[in-house]
C-alpha cells in the first residue's frame, strides 16, 4: 500500500520500544460510518443533542476530552448542557466563560457555579473534564465540589456544543469552537454511552457514534473533523499543537502493516514559536489508541515505533513544555528584542535586524545570555546559547 514518504535523517541510535502490545485492535464502527480523531464546532451553529439521555446527576458521571486550538477562546462556550425552565433549574452543565478569563464553570442542581482556576490555554492542549454527581474535576487545575442535592433528574437531554433552557430547542447560545475527542457516560458505575467523532457515509453528516449503545447522533450546523481513524494509520500530533518539526511530520502516516517498525523523532528538542517570544522543550511522548486513551508514554525524543499486531490506529503525541519567556516584541517603549534559535547548539549566535534605536551598548540577562548593540542603524540582536 502507498505510504507517506518518511524522511529520517537520524544520527542517534534508536531506542526500541515495543509499543505494539500496548493496545487492542481497533474496534471499528459499523459499515457506513467512519471514525475521526475529533469533531470541532464552528462557534455559531453547531450542536449535537443526545436525545435519549437525560442525566440523573447524583448517579451519573460524564468524562470528556477537549482542546482549544489557537483563536478559539473568544466567546462563552458550552461543553455540555442539561437544564430546565431557567438557567438554574435542574441543571448539570459545563461552560467555558469569556467573562471569567476563559475558565470552566460547572453548574449543578439549582446553583450556577463560579469559575475554576487556572485559565485555559488556546494551544490545543487536551483537557480531560469530569463531572461525577456534584463534583467537577479537570486535568489542568482545581475543580469544584457542591454539597450533594436531593436526587433529581436534569431538566432536559444532554446537549453538546450549545446551551439551552426551557426546552432543548429554545434559547440556544454559547456555541462551542473546541475540539471534542470523546465523551463517556456512566450510570451507577456502568458505562452507558461512549461517544466518538464520526461521519455517516450515506449523507456525509457529521456527529458522534455511540459505541456502547450502537447509535449515531447527527450534528446540526457546521463542524470540521480531524483525521480518519483507520487500522493502517499513525496520527502524529503534539501538545501544545504544531511545535517543532517531527519525523514523520505532523498529520497522518498511513499504509502501515501490522508489526511494521520505523524510527520516530520529535526533531529539534528545543524550539521557538513563530513570534519568537517563547521557547519550548520536548520532554517525551504519549501514545493513544483509537478511543483517545493513553496506552503508553515515555521521555524519549527519538525511538523505534512498532505498529500494533493486529493493526490498529494509533496517535503519537509529542509533549512540549514552555521553558523560557523571552523579551516582548520590539516597540518604541520596549526596543530590546531577543531572537531564540530554532536548534540550539553550543555558542550558537543568531542575529536579527529589528527596529532602529540610538543608544549605547547594553547587556542584560533573561535566562539566556545575550548582547544587544543599539545604534542609529537597525538593531543587531545577538543571542548566545551556552
Amino acid at each position: 500500500m502507498a505510504r507517506r514518504k518518511r524522511q529520517l535523517s537520524i544520527v542517534h541510535s534508536a531506542l526500541c520500544i515495543a509499543l505494539a502490545a500496548c493496545g487492542a485492535a481497533n474496534a471499528a464502527l459499523p459499515t457506513g460510518y467512519t471514525q475521526y480523531t475529533y469533531i470541532k464546532g464552528d462557534g455559531s451553529s453547531a450542536r449535537i443533542v443526545i436525545d435519549d439521555y437525560t442525566p440523573t446527576p447524583n448517579y451519573d458521571k460524564i468524562e470528556a476530552i477537549v482542546s482549544f486550538p489557537s483563536g478559539t477562546l473568544s466567546q462563552n462556550q458550552t461543553i455540555w448542557c442539561s437544564r430546565g425552565a431557567t438557567t438554574a433549574t435542574a441543571t448539570w452543565t459545563l461552560f467555558v466563560l469569556n467573562s471569567s478569563g476563559y475558565k470552566f464553570r460547572f453548574d449543578y442542581g439549582s446553583t450556577t457555579g463560579t469559575a475554576v482556576t487556572p485559565a485555559l490555554s488556546a494551544t490545543d492542549v487536551k483537557y480531560t473534564v469530569t463531572a461525577d454527581g456534584p463534583v467537577f474535576t479537570w486535568s489542568g487545575g482545581t475543580g469544584q465540589t457542591y454539597a450533594k442535592a436531593a436526587d433529581y433528574t436534569a431538566g432536559g437531554p444532554l446537549a453538546l456544543f450549545a446551551s439551552y433552557y426551557n426546552g432543548v430547542g429554545s434559547n440556544l447560545g454559547n456555541y462551542g469552537k473546541y475540539k471534542l475527542y470523546s465523551l463517556k457516560v456512566w450510570r451507577s458505575g456502568a458505562l452507558i454511552h461512549k461517544l466518538v467523532p464520526a461521519v455517516r457515509e450515506s449523507d456525509s453528516v457529521k456527529g458522534l457514534y455511540d459505541v456502547a449503545a450502537d447509535k449515531f447522533y447527527a450534528g446540526t450546523g457546521t463542524f470540521t473533523m480531524g483525521n480518519v481513524i483507520a487500522d493502517d494509520t499513525l496520527n502524529i500530533s503534539s501538545s501544545p499543537s504544531d511545535i517543532g518539526s517531527p519525523s514523520p511530520a505532523y498529520g497522518v502516516t498511513n499504509g502501515l502493516a501490522a508489526g511494521e517498525s520505523f524510527t520516530v523523532s520529535c526533531g529539534q528538542t528545543v524550539w521557538t514559536n513563530a513570534a519568537r517570544f517563547v521557547v519550548y522543550s520536548c520532554n517525551g511522548w504519549k501514545l493513544y489508541d483509537e478511543s483517545d486513551t493513553v496506552i503508553s508514554n515515555g521521555a524519549e525524543t527519538l525511538f523505534s515505533y512498532t505498529h500494533p499486531n493486529p493493526a490498529a490506529c494509533r496517535t503519537l503525541e509529542w509533549q512540549w513544555e514552555k521553558i523560557q519567556d523571552l523579551l516582548p516584541s520590539p516597540s518604541a517603549s520596549s526596543p530590546f528584542y531577543v531572537v531564540a534559535p530554532s536548534a540550539p547548539a553550543p555558542e550558537q549566535r543568531i542575529v536579527s535586524d529589528t527596529l532602529g534605536f540610538d543608544s549605547t551598548f547594553t547587556k542584560r540577562k533573561y535566562g539566556f545570555d545575550f548582547e544587544t548593540r543599539l545604534s542609529t542603524k537597525p538593531i543587531a540582536t545577538v543571542l548566545l546559547v551556552r
